[in-house]
């Protein structure tokens, strides 16, 4: 029985953070930064020293022109937008704010109402864009932090793959070599050829070194994919992923299957190896569900468990352990490498949800 168009289920499972969720994206109130206060007490003394100037200012002779308190007091907003991003601009647009309405509606009630209509409406202009100021303030922050930590975690998962490989090759195929170079090493050197039981065991000896050595390379380049397409190496993929563990990997393809490109093909087979990793890995699943779809124009991989699901605290997809995450942002950069989107929440399981779409040239689908 064919399951339900991938695409179509997983955007109704995706689920969008909420405005609570949203806002922790955003570092907390600066309230603790003495530069804070300082901007806070900056504000206020512009406006103080403004007043004092249009207290003592006579009409022909104007010491504050119309209009500065609201240029005047923009200078502390725009400093705590750059420095602490939306909720110090925020927090300082509130205070120049409301002291400028004060001084408006003196404004107001003894000068040109007209006036002070106008410079109140500047101020909502300052206010606007100190905000806007804030929030790319915090986009470009947190995208240079993502960056920085998301640099030490590659130098890290390098370390941990050459460890990995060197032990894969000292566990078995050094160690099988070893046995073999010690039955050859027993052999009299007299006799032709080798006695049949260390024929049988050298033959043994060899057929498990390359078992262990195609094992390795098929885990650094799939030579499945190459060689009969995305769609069997998926299916590869699920069996070895259900025979390896104690959960179950299920495998469905719908559509009308059609050419790929090479590295779209790798990039979804990546990702669906990525993602089936972490959900028998990390979230402690019993049940993987790997979906792909050949929709007119687009290619759909969806890629649900039923673990531990996803976390929001902290702003953005916070999934556990830090290889996790790291294994969230990589399949995230093979996405956008082949101008695909890429979605991560939770599932209708309270699991974890992974979708890919890409989209292919009309003839190959």
């Amino acid at each position: 029985m064919a399951s339900p168009e991938p695409g179509t289920q997983a955007g109704q499972e995706i689920s969008r953070p909420s405005f609570r969720q949203a806002l922790q994206f955003y570092r907390k109130p600066p309230i603790r930064e003495p530069l804070f206060w300082i901007v806070q007490l900056a504000t206020v003394a512009i406006f103080g020293l403004t007043e004092l100037l249009r207290q003592v200012e006579s009409s022909n002779h104007p010491l504050v022109p119309p209009g500065a308190v609201v240029v005047l007091d923009a200078i502390p907003v725009l400093i705590a937008a750059l420095n602490f991003g939306l909720y110090g601009s925020a927090i300082t647009a509130l205070v120049a704010t409301v002291l400028v309405a004060v001084a408006l509606g003196q404004d107001i009630t003894s000068h040109d109402p007209l006036d002070a209509w106008a410079q109140g409406a500047q101020m909502v202009i300052v206010d606007v864009v100190g905000t806007i100021v804030g929030h790319f303030q915090e986009v470009v922050t947190r995208a240079r932090q993502e960056i920085v930590a998301y640099a030490a975690r590659i130098v890290d998962s390098q370390e941990e793959e050459r460890k990995r490989i060197a032990r894969e090759l000292h566990d078995e195929p050094l160690q099988m070599l070893v046995q073999l170079s010690r039955i050859l090493e027993s052999h009299d050197p007299g006799s032709a050829e080798l006695g049949g039981e260390q024929r049988f065991q050298a033959v043994e000896i060899t057929r498990a070194v390359m078992a262990s050595l195609r094992a390795t390379a098929e885990g650094l380049r799939p030579l499945l994919l190459e060689d009969l397409g995305l769609v069997a190496a998926l299916r590869r993929l699920a069996r070895d992923a259900s025979e390896q563990s104690s959960a179950t990997v299920e495998y469905t393809v719908t559509g009308e299957e059609g050419e790929i490109a090479p590295e779209i093909e790798l990039a979804f087979f990546r990702i669906a190896q990525e993602g089936i990793t972490n959900a028998l890995r990390h979230s402690g699943a019993s049940r993987v569900r790997l979906r792909l779809h050949f929709a007119p124009g687009e290619l759909v991989l969806a890629v649900e468990d039923n673990g531990k699901g996803i976390d929001h605290r902290g702003g953005s997809e916070s999934l556990g352990s830090g290889v996790r995450s790291l294994g969230i942002t990589g399949m995230k950069e093979r996405a956008h490498s082949i101008g695909a989107s890429f979605a991560v929440g939770p599932s209708s399981e309270a699991g974890t949800l992974i979708e890919l779409r890409s989209p292919i040239p009309p003839g190959s689908s």
